[in-house]
């Protein structure tokens, strides 16, 4: 099955973004490979021109400073995708994705739509994510169609990388799922899904994107 993306753009117009809702698409996954040489979030921000000055709002200096962590996702963004089904077939799909800062700049909003070759909306979904000083981490929650149920998440640094970790029944739930932002650069990025049934023990490669900006 082929997936296109919608052709108008709605970047800066209207919001629209992509995470692991993508998995809506198929959730029976198989492994798919991703490529490793990664570059720190802090270097990515040094040499990132503010996608904030195009309308993405801008980070509130009082907001805690792990909020610029999740700076380099300000913007506009195409998403590649692969999903490799466990009969060795592969899904391909585009999404666009948009990221902006909300609340006075203390949080950051996501919105996204998924279009298919037909020209049919597979799914919209919206997240809202900010640094929780109580808990030390991020706090992120995701509502997307046709189920509306949300999920929740926590996030972290880890080295190059930023993870996002999925939960199951709130924040404190068991683990159900990874996000990993890596490759960062100002103008790419990778993103790669993972599952697991064992909290956390071992882990399922799921769909992989390639990310590319478009403002």
């Amino acid at each position: 099955m082929n997936i296109r993306c919608f052709s108008a753009s709605t970047c800066g117009a209207r919001t629209s973004v992509i995470s692991k809702s993508v998995l809506v698409l198929v959730l029976v996954l198989a492994p798919v490979a991703s490529a490793g040489g990664l570059v720190s979030v802090e270097s990515a921000l040094a040499d990132e021109p503010t996608a904030t000055a195009a309308g993405y709002g801008t980070r509130n200096p009082a907001a805690p400073p792990e909020t610029a962590q999740f700076d380099f996702l300000v913007g506009c963004w195409l998403a590649d995708i692969t999903v490799k089904r466990a009969d060795g077939s592969v899904i391909t799909a585009q999404a666009e994705w948009t990221i902006r800062y909300i609340l006075d700049g203390w949080a950051l909003r996501d919105d996204w739509f998924v279009i298919l070759e037909d020209g049919s909306i597979s799914n919209h979904g919206t997240m809202y994510r900010s640094f929780n000083v109580q808990r030390g981490t991020w706090t992120i929650v995701e509502q997307l169609t046709p189920g509306l149920e949300f999920e929740f998440m926590t996030a972290q640094q880890e080295d190059d990388t930023m993870v996002m970790y999925e939960h199951e029944h709130g924040f404190d739930g068991a683990l159900t799922g990874k996000r990993v932002f890596f490759n960062i650069k100002p103008e790419h990025f990778e993103w790669q899904h993972y599952t697991t049934r064992d909290g956390g023990d071992s882990w399922q490669q799921g769909a992989y994107m390639s990310v590319a900006r478009k403002q």
